[in-house]
């Protein structure tokens, strides 16, 4: 088990002004509650990390998890895709995990065939080949909600941290 200190990146040490007056009334101190901790804290919310979150979050002795990220809102930019094969064997995989959804709002676009193009130099226009293989372009929002379908299982700070370990156990087994 981990114990993390989350550091908000927000508090840097900054000098006191040089003219400054003191206060009038002494600073109240924060009550001394101890910090959450998790046994899983996981730095960014992408498809990787929501993926982690959500498998651990459906296994047999689910972990307590944080999610850290101040984009967790934001919708994923980049288009993925996979070949068909590859997608439907991951959606498998999930399933039986009791993650459904891949095989269907995980999916944008299926292409039964797919065809690349290839060029020898600037002034070749390329031959086609036919791979022979299906094609799936994965639907960001919607392989986002298969994700996010689980998140009462995780807390999320919505902050970008950098994180201490304060103390490490490592199981041997």
């Amino acid at each position: 088990m981990c114990t993390f200190d989350l550091i908000d990146r927000r508090n840097k040490f900054s000098p006191p002004p040089l003219f400054s007056t003191p206060p009038s009334t002494p600073p109240s101190t924060p009550p001394s509650t101890p910090p959450p901790t998790y046994d899983v804290v996981i730095l960014g919310s992408g498809p990787t990390s929501l993926s982690l979150a959500s498998l651990l979050t459906v296994s047999p002795s689910p972990p307590t998890i944080c999610v850290c990220s101040a984009s967790y809102d934001s919708p994923w930019v980049p288009n993925y895709g996979s070949w068909s094969h590859e997608w439907s064997h991951l959606a498998g995989l999930y399933s039986a995990r009791g993650l459904d959804g891949l095989g269907g709002a995980g999916v944008d676009v299926s292409w039964d065939g797919t065809d690349c193009y290839f060029k020898e130099g600037t002034d070749d226009e390329g031959s086609r080949v036919d791979v022979g293989a299906g094609y799936k372009r994965i639907s960001r929002g919607g392989l986002k909600g298969c994700f996010t379908e689980k998140e009462g299982g995780w807390d999320v700070v919505k902050e970008d941290h950098r994180a201490r370990i304060t103390n490490l156990n490592v199981a041997k087994g």
